[in-house]
């Protein structure tokens, strides 16, 4: 895993991170003050500690979300064919949720919401009036199951390769679910496509499908899904 950041001295450095079913370990950091962060840079680095490592051993590099570790992770796998590159799941579905608040019929609830948040949390009493003034019942249909995810892929309890696949489906059959009324329909459709396309831009890889195929606690519950059944399947093909 790597990730890069900026001190108070101004100086960029990126931490190496190595998980296993041992837990997560900090590897080590590097000064890149003096580097331009272009692909070839950051990819050569990262090609570095899988070396060190043992090229056998690393299946998936983690990083954040940027376009420059985008394009590093695709050179990075064409140099080493058995690498996946998955982006940071949490600044996913935090990008999502940033992208949802951003739609007209939130973005003015949402406003009024922070600015009675802080009272309301210290008035518990309050809670019921403010779901009935602030109208923020479909943000919060829209939002909740994604939340809920977010709070597996960024928790340290256990592994969640096994489960994003399966919960961002789920999370999608709920925000289905949690528009039944009449007139909604191109709300959902809008809040749907924001999902489609910041996860398959970034999350879309085989690799957890893979992870899905082979954890069948989960899959079974999604086998009913001819289509979703054979694009796990292939997933595992390809990941194989």
């Amino acid at each position: 895993m790597s990730d890069g950041w900026t001190d108070r001295r101004g100086r960029h450095l990126i931490n190496f991170l190595v998980n296993s079913p041992e837990g997560t370990f900090f590897l080590e950091s590097v000064d890149a003050s003096s580097e331009v962060h272009d692909a070839p840079m950051l990819a050569d680095l990262l090609q570095q500690r899988i070396d060190l490592i043992g090229r056998d051993k690393v299946v998936q590099v983690v990083t954040d979300n940027g376009a420059n570790y985008k394009a590093t992770c695709k050179l990075l796998m064409e140099r080493i064919p058995t690498l996946f590159w998955t982006p940071c799941a949490a600044h996913c579905l935090d990008l999502m949720l940033e992208d949802i608040g951003k739609m007209k019929e939130f973005s003015k609830p949402i406003a009024r919401a922070r600015q009675v948040t802080t009272f309301i949390y210290r008035h518990g009493r309050l809670l019921d009036a403010m779901r009935e003034k602030t109208g923020v019942e479909d943000c919060l249909r829209a939002s909740q199951p994604l939340i809920v995810l977010l709070r597996i892929v960024d928790g340290d309890e256990r592994p969640a390769m096994p489960e994003v696949q399966f919960c961002m489906e789920y999370a999608k059959k709920k925000i289905k679910e949690n528009f039944p009324i009449r007139g909604k329909a191109d709300l959902l459709k809008r809040i749907l496509a924001i999902i489609d396309k910041r996860w398959e831009d970034q999350m879309d890889q085989p690799l957890y499908g893979a992870a899905l195929y082979l954890n069948p606690n989960k899959y079974f519950d999604l086998k009913t899904d001819d289509v979703m059944a054979g694009k796990l399947r292939s997933a595992f093909t390809e990941v194989l």
